[in-house]
């Protein structure tokens, strides 16, 4: 190792990006992580109110526009955090869990909304749609019928329950 010292060489750290040098600490940063600085700097430095759900929910659709997607998610999650029956919040989680295969997350999400405001037919047949991507066909034909039976107002969410009722009941068994 010679006359250097392990203070005087420079050692990169983890993903934040952080250089030291000689004892002191410099920022490296890439363009990729300017986005994450941008958000830290933000909470720091503005009192953002984090406890608010649609402060945070309004933060989600606005990375969600940027493209931006796990900022997104993760201020989305924070919204629920503050609040767990803000169905806003666990709509668009849904949403995204659906898009992406995430059924599992997505059936979380859509049970959070059903919790408080059980006859939510869009949450329901978020729910029925989760447990179909599971491969679950029968909790879902138990909960298109629950949509049915509800007498849903909304003639496309009754037409579409139909539909996906009887494709589940005449579709062949898998073996």
């Amino acid at each position: 190792m010679g006359a250097e010292t392990a203070r005087q060489k420079p050692l990169i750290i983890g993903l934040a990006g952080l250089l030291l040098i000689g004892g002191g600490i410099s920022v490296w940063v890439t363009r990729a992580y300017q986005p994450v600085i941008a958000y830290f700097h933000e909470v720091a430095q503005v009192k953002i109110p984090l406890d608010d759900p649609d402060y945070m929910y309004a933060r989600a659709l606005d990375y969600e526009h940027e493209g931006n997607s796990a900022f997104a998610t993760a201020a989305a999650r924070r919204a629920v955090m503050a609040s767990p029956s803000y169905a806003p919040a666990h709509r668009f989680l849904a949403a995204k869990a659906l898009k992406s295969g995430d059924f599992d997350e997505a059936a979380v999400q859509c049970k959070g909304i059903l919790e408080t405001t059980p006859n939510d037919a869009t949450a329901s047949m978020g729910l029925a749609a989760a447990y179909r991507g599971m491969g679950e066909s029968g909790k879902a034909e138990t909960v298109y019928d629950q949509v049915l039976k509800n007498q849903v107002n909304d003639a496309v969410v009754r037409q579409t329950a139909r539909r996906s009722l009887e494709q589940l009941r005449h579709a062949p068994e898998k073996r």
